[in-house]
């Protein structure tokens, strides 16, 4: 993430307390890097199995071409 922050500050004394105010802005560039190997692992399971609640149904995720 490439992050860039600037702002301004102005304050004024009145005897032994200042007053002040802020203002500022910043952005942030998100960074993509290739990566040549990733890892995985897949559990599967059988539809009326209790591990299968919650789970992906693998036919619409192939139906999807993967974009779940």
């Amino acid at each position: 993430m490439n992050t860039y922050g600037s702002g301004t500050a102005q304050a004024s004394v009145y005897g032994n307390t200042a007053y002040g105010t802020y203002s500022g802005s910043s952005f942030s560039t998100p960074m993509y890097a290739p990566t040549a190997s990733i890892g995985v692992t897949v559990i599967m399971f059988h539809a009326n199995e209790a591990g299968a609640k919650g789970a992906f149904d693998a036919a619409e995720v192939l139906k999807k071409n993967g974009n779940i």
